[in-house]
Formats: structure tokens, C-alpha cells, sequence
């Protein structure tokens, strides 16, 4: 049996349930670090927008001035 004729089979075999939930793992894990990696962005955007707020109410306050 030659190299191709081994590559075909392997690409159109039946899966087992065992292949399967290891390939379902394999896609939750990566849907995993997907959702952590937009939570992270998110939590930037978050704390920046409260800095900005925050920097933004400073400038507007009035500062008393001594006499």
C-alpha cells in the first residue's frame, strides 16, 4: 500500500465515538481561548472607557483658585 492510497483511507474512514469526542474537545478548547481572548479585549475596553470618564470629569471640575 502506497503513501497515498494510506492518506486517502485515513481521510475518509468512519470516526469512532472516542475519535469524535476527542475532536470536540479539541474545538471547545479553542472556543475556550477564543471567548478568554474576547473577555480580555472586552475588560480593556472597559477599563479604558473609565479612565476616560474618569480623566474627562477632572478636566470639567473647577478648581478653586486662592486669593
Amino acid at each position: 500500500m502506497n503513501w497515498l492510497t494510506r492518506f486517502w483511507d485515513k481521510m475518509f474512514k468512519d470516526l469512532t465515538a472516542k475519535e469524535i469526542a476527542l475532536l470536540e474537545i479539541q474545538e471547545a478548547e479553542i472556543s475556550l481561548l477564543e471567548a478568554q481572548s474576547g473577555r480580555e479585549y472586552a475588560d480593556a475596553c472597559v477599563t479604558y472607557h473609565q479612565n476616560r470618564i474618569a480623566r474627562l470629569k477632572t478636566y470639567l471640575t473647577p478648581t478653586k483658585v486662592s486669593p
